[in-house]
């Protein structure tokens, strides 16, 4: 997709204007108590594993949102926020370790919304709320990888703020190379 044209040329990836939700989603925390709507959730999306990793999605990735996070982040560092429909349907997940890897820092290890509600303002909803307790807990930056070869979530980070941290190795990247990405708060 081509959008609007600046001193550099045109925006390859750009972010279209969201289509309403039709009624707003309730956030709450996700707990191993959710772990049917998890894996319902993740299997719901195979592209999103291809993408990111070569391979269909599979229950280890449903134990890597519940567990997810660096081994040494510590106790009550890791966070899985969800985003659920009227009716109790997982449409979004953001996942983040605080404080890590530095006491100013948050990363981001996941934000993935059902494919059928992308583009309605879900992302930015669950990106707000982890960057609302992300300044509650004291941290002053967003981090995250992004795969090289994902180009519309790169354009999302980039819309929402995120800046490579190395731009010119990610030019030279290859497909499933991360690309890590940050942000102040």
């Amino acid at each position: 997709m081509t959008g609007p044209a600046d001193a550099h040329g045109p925006h390859r990836d750009s972010i279209p204007a969201p289509r309403a939700l039709a009624a707003a989603p309730r956030l709450r925390p996700v707990t191993a108590q959710d772990r049917a709507l998890i894996e319902d959730f993740v299997l719901d999306d195979p592209a999103y594993t291809r993408t990111s990793f070569d391979q269909l999605p599979s229950i280890r990735d449903v134990d890597a949102i519940l567990d997810g996070g660096p081994g040494n982040a510590g106790s009550g560092a890791h966070q899985v926020l969800g985003a659920f429909s009227e009716d109790g349907v997982l449409l979004g997940v953001a996942q983040a370790v605080h404080r890590w890897p530095s006491t100013v820092s948050c990363y981001l290890g996941l934000l993935q919304v059902r494919p059928a509600h992308r583009g309605r303002g879900l992302g930015a909803t669950l990106l707000a709320a982890t960057e609302d307790t992300a300044r509650a807990r004291g941290c002053r930056q967003m981090l995250l990888s992004v795969i090289a070869r994902n180009h519309s979530g790169r354009a999302f980070w980039h819309h929402h703020g995120f800046l490579l941290l190395h731009p010119q190795a990610a030019r030279a990247a290859a497909p499933l190379s991360p690309l890590l990405m940050h942000k102040s708060l």
